[in-house]
């Protein structure tokens, strides 16, 4: 799962685990705009490959303590 804001991306391993990656807190807002994603969804993906990039600088100077917070969601 990609959400069009390009915020959080969802994976389900092979084992069906499923983890939700969030960057910032209130990021949906941005509409996509610092981040670049390097995956669509229906990708296969691989132990380090890079799934986004995103201006950190840019969701600092609005989100002063976002990127300070970690959040991950497992459902499984």
């Amino acid at each position: 799962m990609v959400t069009p804001t390009k915020h959080a991306i969802g994976l389900r391993s092979a084992s069906g685990v499923e983890l939700l990656a969030h960057i910032g807190l209130d990021t949906v807002t941005f509409d996509g705009t610092p981040f670049s994603l390097k995956v669509k969804e229906g990708d296969t993906v691989k132990k380090g490959e890079v799934l986004v990039e995103f201006d950190k600088a840019f969701i600092e100077d609005i989100e002063e303590s976002a990127l300070h917070q970690k959040i991950f969601t497992v459902v499984s």
